[in-house]
């Protein structure tokens, strides 16, 4: 229900976010979302509960938009380090959430806050060992919700351009723009990597405590700490990216991540054959593997997100944004159950990664084929150039006054207007 939520929200406030100029409250909106998501989630009632989840959901697409907001104000120099540290903050967040249910679940009473009136066997709000977690998610979104009040502030967010697109442009201000394609190579490549990204979390989520279970006699407690160790792996992954960005361009960093998954993926794959057969070294193998999972998705979550933002007009960032982490829901979604429809039938833990190896074996080919496009900077070069090209400010108004008065042309001299043709063959 929670993925279903953000499969709504992201898109939702990510085009929120490019139409109006109030980021204040659509993050407060967001966050409110959560906030009451949380209180239905500890509320002992399954319809509650499940609308608690998908409403809190639906808060969390506040998270495209928000990336979207960042790279508005960041120049493209600094726009992946920013990136890299808000995914690094947001990590934070999800250690948090294993070590709290491990502090929780660690021998939590069962009260009852409020009976029904009608039988008191039936509580209505109390805590147990099943929603304790919520009173938890309560407090920090409702913190949350409160420092976004008293400190965010609403003002305009200005993109700053790169100095190549600036010498280009020259002061000649463009009136006319082509409409921006949502549905573009770019656009198809980040998102569908990120997608191969997420199915592979899916399917070791999915695997993990019940092996751990099986090998080590690991609760949910114990399983925690995993989650915990993994999520400062992928802590350690943002900020090594901070430094890598001043070595590495993003498509680099972007099939970096991509084949470190993928690699890792077929590991499980080949290994999750022999457990059938009782093989203790599944967990010195798997564990390890794991730890440098969550290493590597940094670097597809931050360079995707760079790449797709430097490609996106600045009234389309945060949308694009929404839209990538609303497909990374679905990816979440399908995975969740083509893995389970495909254990039925084989009966192999196996069978579990067919469907991420797969996506990450097309999500490398796709960043291969499409690797100059992916280049971000001449990229936008180019594109800016197209729309000088198709623009009839360019064509007549830029030079206007120089045909119409020849007379304040000195004489000997030999002015000519550089094409953009020319001007892209410089550049290049």
């Amino acid at each position: 229900m929670f993925a279903s939520g953000s499969l709504i929200g992201g898109p939702l406030f990510g085009l929120f976010f490019d139409r109006w100029n109030i980021p204040k409250l659509i993050t407060a909106s967001g966050v409110l979302c959560i906030f009451l998501g949380s209180f239905l989630f500890v509320l002992q009632n399954e319809v509650a509960i499940l609308f608690g989840r998908f409403l809190a959901g639906i808060g969390a697409g506040i998270e495209g938009g928000i990336v979207g907001l960042i790279s508005k104000s960041s120049s493209p120099a600094s726009r992946s380090k920013k990136i890299s540290i808000l995914y690094g903050l947001k990590q934070i967040g999800v250690i948090l959430g294993p070590l709290m249910i491990s502090i929780f679940l660690g021998g939590v009473e069962e009260k009852c806050f409020k009976q029904n009136s009608y039988d008191d066997d039936l509580c209505i709000v109390g805590i147990n060992n099943h929603n304790s977690t919520g009173y938890f998610q309560l407090g920090f979104s409702g913190i949350l919700l409160l420092l976004v009040l008293v400190f965010a502030q609403n003002h305009e967010v200005k993109q700053i351009e790169p100095e190549a697109q600036k010498t280009a442009v020259s002061e000649i201000k463009l009136r006319q723009i082509k409409p921006f394609k949502i549905i573009n190579e770019i656009s198809i490549v980040c998102c569908f990597s990120t997608m191969a990204m997420y199915s592979l979390q899916s399917s070791t989520e999915a695997i993990l405590p019940q092996f751990t279970k099986y090998f080590l006699g690991f609760g949910a407690v114990e399983n925690s700490y995993v989650y915990a160790i993994a999520g400062g792996s992928a802590i350690f992954g943002f900020l090594a990216l901070t430094i890598i960005v001043r070595c590495l361009k993003s498509h680099e960093i972007l099939l970096t991540g991509l084949s470190f998954e993928l690699f890792i993926s077929v590991i499980l794959m080949i290994a999750l054959v022999f457990v059938d057969f009782q093989a203790p070294w599944f967990i010195p193998v798997a564990l390890p593997g794991i730890v440098i999972y969550a290493l590597f998705l940094s670097f597809i979550i931050s360079s995707a997100s760079t790449i797709l933002s430097r490609s996106s007009p600045p009234e389309r960032q945060s949308l694009m944004q929404g839209i990538r982490i609303a497909l990374e829901k679905v990816s979440i979604i399908l995975t969740n159950l083509f893995s389970g429809q495909i254990y039925n039938i084989t009966t192999s833990f196996a069978s579990i990664f067919i469907l991420t190896t797969t996506l990450l074996t097309l999500a490398v080919g796709f960043v291969v084929t499409s690797w100059r496009v992916l280049d971000v900077d001449a990229v936008q070069f180019l594109h800016q150039m197209r729309k000088m090209e198709e623009s009839e400010v360019f064509e007549n108004s830029a030079f206007e006054e120089i045909s119409t008065k020849p007379a304040s042309v000195p004489q000997g001299s030999r002015l000519r207007r550089q094409t953009t043709t020319e001007v892209r063959e410089e550049y290049l």
